[in-house]
């Protein structure tokens, strides 16, 4: 046992930036994370992200579906993720599964070990 196996690492942004090619460096609603450490599912990588170069606004969301659990359900759908969805799959990955994200949040699947 080590530290790293009892402890998760959380890594994003609350915002990037436009593609530089598009001739703006404007707010960007999409951006990556990475989990690493104990439960969490190694060398793999979850979604996609949509090249096109829009306005984020023009085509609804850019980020790819990922499967997600939305929470008091037992189904998954899929949907893009929002950061919601990024702390409740942490919270939920940690086993703290008694909690609440106003707004509503999921947990995205494939991220952490059953």
């Amino acid at each position: 046992d080590n530290w790293l196996d009892h402890t998760t690492i959380v890594c994003f942004s609350e915002f990037a930036r436009t593609w530089p090619r598009s001739g703006s460096c404007d707010h960007w609603p999409i951006t990556s994370t990475l989990f690493a450490g104990g439960n969490v599912i190694p060398n793999r990588m979850l979604g996609s992200y949509d090249y096109s170069n829009l306005h984020p606004n023009s085509t609804g969301p850019n980020g790819g579906s990922l499967s997600v659990v939305e929470e008091g359900e037992s189904a998954a759908k899929m949907r893009p993720p929002t950061s919601a969805d990024i702390v409740y799959s942490a919270l939920s990955g940690m086993g703290i599964h008694d909690h609440f994200i106003p707004g509503g949040a999921g947990t995205i699947q494939g991220l952490f070990y059953s």
